[in-house]
C-alpha cells in the first residue's frame, strides 16, 4: 500500500491524532493520497516503481513540493475522518430547507458540499510542480 505521506508523518501534522488501528490509517492515508491525484487532472499517472497508479513520485519532487504534497494529503485525510467518507459519496442534495430557510443548489456544480479539502487545494495550488500544469480544482 502506497501513500503520499507515512502514518508517522501523518501523526506529525495532525494534532491530537491518536491512531488505534494502523492498518485502517494506511487504507485512509492511500485513500486520501488518490483524492489528491484527481484534483490535478492535466498531470500524467506514474505506472512504474513505489508509487505507481499515482501522479507524484515525490523522488522526483523538490523539498518543497514534497512538505506541500504531504500537508495536502494529511489535510486531505483529516477532512475525509471528519466529513465522514459515507457522507463524502452519498448523493449531493439539491434543495435544503429548514424551519425558517431554503437553498436551492440546482445546476451548482459539486452541489451543496464538496468531497476535497480546502486546505489540501491551498498546498497544491502552492507546488512548483503543478504551476506548470494548470490550475488545480475539484471535480463535482
Amino acid at each position: 500500500m502506497s501513500a503520499y505521506l507515512t502514518q508517522a508523518e501523518f501523526e506529525a501534522l495532525a494534532e491530537g491524532w491518536v491512531t488505534d488501528d494502523p492498518a485502517a490509517l494506511a487504507r485512509l492515508l492511500e485513500r486520501a493520497s488518490r483524492a489528491i491525484d484527481t484534483l490535478v487532472p492535466g498531470r500524467p499517472t506514474y505506472w512504474d516503481g513505489t508509487f505507481a497508479g499515482f501522479k507524484f513520485d515525490p523522488a522526483d519532487l523538490d523539498d518543497q513540493d514534497v512538505a506541500a504534497l504531504k500537508r495536502a494529503t494529511a489535510a486531505q485525510a483529516e477532512f475525509m475522518v471528519r466529513q465522514g467518507e459515507s457522507e463524502l459519496d452519498g448523493p449531493r442534495p439539491s434543495k435544503v430547507t429548514g424551519p425558517d430557510f431554503s437553498v436551492d443548489y440546482t445546476g451548482a456544480p459539486g452541489g451543496a458540499r464538496s468531497r476535497y479539502s480546502h486546505l489540501a487545494m491551498i498546498e497544491l495550488r502552492n507546488m512548483r510542480a503543478i504551476r506548470y500544469v494548470g490550475a488545480v480544482r475539484a471535480r463535482p
